[in-house]
């Protein structure tokens, strides 16, 4: 099964069940390097997609379309039953300006999936930390050294990219302990 994690943030982090392949050059410009992570014994990809240099909704909009249907183009919800989805942190509590850019973020990212068949998952910020990090109010600086300590992050990775590391981790971590159930 491939999965995409996604962390909106100052940049929006990823994470994916596999290796990113070089971005196209229309993204290449708001990408960071990518880093290999080591997670429930598969090795991943995750990084963070600078946003901030994109002031308007309308572009920040379709840039974030763009990253999406590149990490996802390779999902076939035919071939076999669950063989991709989108996991998306939600943050409840946000106010003013970043909540609705979130708000437009999330409506993208579900238009996307509902097109394509894919299954997009919600999944709050304190329940993954809480199975991951041990703390439901793990701070930024917790969940990058425990993303570099468990899983070969490196620590001068941005934090959205540990973030999204992270929520990988706990869904791949919760399917793992159903499967073993």
């Amino acid at each position: 099964m491939r999965i995409l994690a996604l962390d909106p943030g100052e940049s929006f982090g990823w994470a994916l069940t596999s290796a990113m392949p070089e971005t196209t050059l229309e993204l290449a410009q708001h990408w960071l390097p990518n880093y290999s992570v080591h997670i429930e014994k598969q090795v991943c990809s995750c990084g963070a997609w600078k946003l901030g240099a994109v002031k308007d909704f309308g572009p920040r909009y379709n840039l974030l379309e763009s990253l999406v249907r590149f990490a996802v183009k390779d999902f076939d919800p035919h071939a076999v039953k669950d063989s991709g989805r989108v996991i998306y942190e939600v943050a409840p509590g946000l106010r003013g300006k970043a909540s609705v850019w979130h708000l437009g973020y999330l409506a993208t990212v579900q238009r996307i999936c509902d097109s394509l068949s894919i299954p997009l998952e919600l999944v709050n910020a304190s329940t993954w930390k809480r199975s991951v990090v041990g703390k439901g109010n793990a701070s930024k600086t917790d969940i990058l050294y425990h993303a570099a300590g468990r899983y070969w992050l490196d620590v001068t990775a941005p934090q959205d990219a540990a973030d999204a590391c992270c929520l990988l981790a706990y869904w791949l971590q919760s399917v793992e302990l159903a499967a073993t159930g």
